[in-house]
């Protein structure tokens, strides 16, 4: 009867292990530019999308959300698109930004994960990216140069309607662990643990909530701390491949077009007989056949911002934003 009761008990620590083990995500290395414009762009869609499934606590938020990743030498990439039913961030209100509508990712760069902190502990291998909106910061580049607690890197959100793509590249190097060993390519993939991930996206609607409300990946679903002040029941990412190659060998092209913005009709400056427009959120809201003098007829489009994704035969050419009046 012991054997057996030390056999059980055996069984439920391997069982809890099991458990523990936080959930990861495999990220390709890019095979092509990524041009950080808060649009998700032909780099961005043979990448599976990674959904916001848990809330934090009892929080409430009205979104639905999802994150995917790439990475280069130089930087993780990671796209965040979610859908609004009323964009409310800190520069709207009055408020301080982290108290409002923006979205938040974690990383942790140390050997061991588990250590029992977060971002919110400075110098200590844990960083939290979260830049926010400014009103004068929609569709433009910006570029962060980095502290003790948040990366350094570049970064651009575009807003449609209520709803957005916030898209980031975080620079490796601007990171060290614990013990103030800078990441590179090499080390970076190397950490036996993997690099601790997550991120989070901030819910308020105006007149409706008065807190904010969080969709998470991972952390703080509410018997753990929220990610900023533990990683421990963060999720964690692998970068697929090897350092010095992928991304210089192949180029995503763009193509010119006039006028920008535009009313009616829209010239593409390109050799191609089909056209795929899609929003920046990367839905397909039309597709052209058969061009005739490399003219579009958008006059239909809603007013917005809108990617033209532009074809020969099967292949791709290129594609170029455009603002529909």
């Amino acid at each position: 009867m012991r054997k057996i009761y030390i056999l059980f008990i055996s069984l439920l620590f391997a069982c809890g292990a099991t458990i523990a083990q936080p959930v990861n995500v495999d990220v390709a290395k890019a095979t092509s530019e990524i041009v950080i414009d808060g649009v998700e762009e032909e780099a961005w869609d043979a990448v599976t999308q990674v959904d916001f499934v848990l809330n934090l606590g009892q929080e409430v938020p009205t979104v639905t959300a999802y994150w995917k990743a790439l990475w280069n030498d130089t930087s993780i990439f990671v796209l965040i698109n979610v859908e609004d039913d009323d964009h409310w961030p800190g520069h709207v209100a009055g408020g301080d930004s982290w108290l409002y509508d923006k979205p938040e990712i974690y990383f942790d760069v140390n050997d061991v994960l588990a250590d029992g902190v977060g971002p919110a502990t400075a110098s200590s291998g844990h960083y939290q990216w979260s830049p926010g909106f400014a009103a004068d910061g929609y569709d433009i580049l910006h570029t962060e140069a980095g502290t003790t607690q948040a990366p350094g890197g570049q970064y651009a959100y575009v807003l449609s309607g209520e709803s957005y793509v916030y898209e980031h590249a975080v620079r490796i190097s601007s990171m060290s662990n614990k013990d103030a060993v800078p990441m590179d390519c090499e080390t970076i993939i190397a950490l036996p643990e993997k690099i601790g991930f997550d991120a989070t996206v901030i819910d308020q609607d105006e007149g409706v909530t008065t807190a904010r409300q969080r969709t998470i990946w991972q952390s703080g679903d509410g018997t753990e701390p929220e990610a900023w002040n533990s990683m421990d029941a963060s999720g964690t990412i692998t970068l697929v491949g090897d350092c010095g190659t992928g991304i210089n060998d192949v180029k995503t092209a763009s193509v010119s077009v006039h006028p920008n913005p535009v009313t009616d009709f829209l010239t593409i400056n390109a050799d191609f007989d089909k056209v795929i427009i899609t929003n920046i959120l990367g839905q397909e809201v039309s597709s052209m056949n058969q061009i005739k003098s490399n003219r579009l007829d958008v006059g239909t489009l809603s007013k917005g911002v809108y990617i033209i994704k532009v074809y020969k035969g099967e292949r791709y050419i290129g594609a170029a934003k455009i603002t529909k009046n």
